[in-house]
């Protein structure tokens, strides 16, 4: 009924910014008689961006994430790193620690703070979603906090990746814990997450330049 609801106020919309002669209605959806969510205009989008907003696509085996990642470049030092992450933003990959190689952080940077500090403040606003490409785990940024989550791969049983079971070929993508953090992140409650592990567990990965 919702979804009906807001569709029906993306048509008004659509026909009112086409009457405005606004250049965010494209020809060919001002024409049309049915409006889905890929089609809803920038004022709709901007009021509810849990509609359309999307993490980067992610390979459906661990395995293949792994070979197709793990050689890229740091964008921030242009560098192969040793350990990297990749946003899960914009899909950008980054060092993860800045003593293990990144040297492309201005010196004057927010008190020494690290790569995913420093990419969180640019891509997200001083907040990210990381995943290690070497381990799979999900590191969330709430600048200058930064914690680790569970894995979005799983095995058969459920079972996130671990340092202890990180058998490749056994685990696969789990659409519905990475849509968890895709609504997590656009829903804006990823600073509610790392107030929450902190408080749950004393364990915490500091960003830092060492």
């Amino acid at each position: 009924k919702m979804m009906n609801q807001l569709l029906a106020v993306s048509s008004t919309a659509v026909k009112e910014e086409e009457n405005a002669g606004s250049s965010l209605v494209s020809p060919s959806l001002a024409k049309s008689k049915s409006y889905s969510i890929e089609n809803l205009p920038l004022s709709i989008k901007t009021i509810w961006p849990d509609l359309y907003f999307k993490l980067a696509p992610l390979e459906d085996h661990f395995k293949t994430f792994l070979q197709n990642n793990y050689k890229r470049k740091c964008v921030i030092c242009d560098v192969q790193p040793r350990e990297s992450v990749i946003c899960l933003v914009c899909s950008q990959v980054l060092c993860l620690h800045f003593s293990k190689g990144c040297k492309g952080i201005p010196k004057d940077f927010n008190n020494n703070c690290g790569p995913l500090n420093y990419h969180a403040r640019i891509c997200g606003g001083g907040f990210g979603i990381f995943l290690f490409i070497g381990e799979g785990n999900i590191f969330l940024c709430d600048s200058p906090r930064v914690v680790d989550a569970d894995s979005v791969f799983r095995n058969q049983f459920g079972e996130p990746m671990t340092t202890k079971n990180m058998n490749w070929n056994e685990f696969t993508l789990d659409s519905n814990a990475y849509e968890r953090l895709r609504k997590m992140y656009a829903e804006h409650n990823v600073g509610i997450q790392v107030c929450y592990s902190k408080m749950k567990s004393s364990r915490s990965f500091i960003d830092w330049r060492l």
